[in-house]
């Protein structure tokens, strides 16, 4: 993971420790943050040493009257198609991780489903009557407050509470532009078509103006435009799209709004810090916020020393 920002320091932090546990994970994070590669970073290894199952699901894909039969699988016969045995997500992440990508989309029956192989460890094929007991993790991700889901009726209270024991937050790209310059020299090693490129100091400057809203995606992306299109290897701000030159010309005023809001946030926190006494618990509840995602924002306005 590439790391300069005290927040993806504190999600490395996450990772190593929730790596050694079996407990399951919520990832939360804006589009293209890179969900999925936290995800596979929390995947152990098999007693052989090989890597563990890591089966990925797109949670929207998963309704209709097929739901039943990728989740937990069927046998041969079971409906009109069934030619052969087939095994579902669970049975093939068995001493793995299934992951669920944007688990707000599941529809509420689908949620029904899900709840009751994580709490019994166990599955039924399709057209069978045996039960198979499974030893999985799930890990899921969503751009979504799924708390205030619940509350519309929208996620079900109960699936939640089995899949949020371990909380991951991983922050925007504009709340860590002090990683862009890491970043863009990582991509560029990453591809042997981009190798011999640099942008210069003004366009990493420019870069760490704009504000991102497609997250790492997307910068990934104007890397790949950027040097396709290039003349030349050394990439200045006049080869920047329009957006990321426009964005780069609103520092002022951008930095003024994003800091005005920073202090807002510090200013906030360090009342109700002082008011619980530095008690993390007794502030987390007041505030209604994940403890770990707490602690990084106490850190990241110097208000709480940092855990040994």
């Amino acid at each position: 993971m590439v790391v300069e920002s005290r927040g993806i320091q504190e999600l490395r932090r996450l990772i190593e420790k929730f790596r050694e546990s079996s407990a399951n994970v919520v990832i939360f994070g804006e589009t293209g943050c890179g969900k999925e590669v936290v995800a596979r970073q929390l995947r152990g290894r098999s007693p052989d040493g090989s890597l563990a199952p890591f089966v990925s699901v797109d949670s929207a894909t998963i309704q209709g009257s097929t739901a039943e039969s990728v989740l937990f699988g069927h046998e041969k016969g079971a409906f009109t198609g069934a030619e052969r045995l087939s095994k579902g997500v669970f049975e093939e992440a068995d001493r793995g991780i299934v992951y669920f990508d944007e688990i707000a989309n599941m529809p509420l029956d689908i949620q029904a489903k899900l709840l009751r192989v994580i709490q019994e460890k166990e599955i039924t094929r399709l057209g069978s009557t045996k039960t198979i007991r499974l030893d999985f993790r799930v890990i899921c991700a969503t751009n979504r407050e799924l708390e205030e889901m619940t509350g519309q009726g929208q996620f079900k209270e109960d699936l939640l509470q089995r899949l949020n024991v371990l909380p991951i937050r991983i922050p925007p790209l504009r709340e860590r532009s002090e990683d862009i310059p890491l970043l863009v020299s990582h991509f560029l090693r990453r591809s042997i078509d981009r190798l011999g490129f640099e942008f210069t100091d003004e366009a990493i400057a420019a870069l760490q103006n704009y504000q991102w809203p497609g997250n790492v995606r997307e910068l990934i992306n104007v890397i790949t435009f950027t040097t396709t299109m290039a003349e030349r290897e050394l990439i200045d701000l006049a080869d920047l799209p329009p957006r990321i030159r426009e964005g780069g010309s609103k520092t002022r005023a951008q930095g003024t709004f994003y800091d005005q809001v920073a202090n807002f946030e510090k200013a906030i926190l360090a009342q109700a810090y002082s008011g619980c006494g530095g008690n993390i618990s007794k502030l987390a509840l007041s505030l209604g916020m994940d403890r770990s995602h707490l602690y990084t924002k106490l850190r990241e306005h110097e208000l709480h020393p940092a855990r040994k």
